[in-house]
């Protein structure tokens, strides 16, 4: 895969995956968590697109975090949270744990 369709990909995914995130947030009860999912997935939006893809893995390793941190205290679901998690890390595009 050239340069130009792996940032295609990459940005496809990243949109897909904030998409999926703002879906959720508006379904979570404490508004904060909503709005800090929200923001990361503007932000991961916004480094995919932008060619930023270091900028857009470390974005999602903080997803990750908040993710299992809803899931586990029950403002998303566990197989919400589950599903964006394995999108993510499945296409081989986003390795959410930096090797180091």
């Amino acid at each position: 895969m050239d340069a130009q369709s792996f940032g295609q990909f990459f940005s496809k995914k990243a949109f897909e995956i904030s998409y999926a995130l703002f879906r959720i947030s508006s379904h979570v009860e404490k508004k904060n968590m909503g709005a800090y999912l929200e923001e990361e997935a503007l932000r991961l939006l916004r480094y995919a697109t932008a060619g930023e893809h270091a900028e857009a893995r470390r974005t999602l390793v903080v997803l990750e975090y908040l993710l299992r941190l809803a899931s586990e205290v029950n403002l998303v679901r566990a197989s919400h949270a589950a599903l964006i998690l394995k999108e993510a890390k499945a296409q081989g595009v986003i390795s959410m744990r930096q090797d180091g």
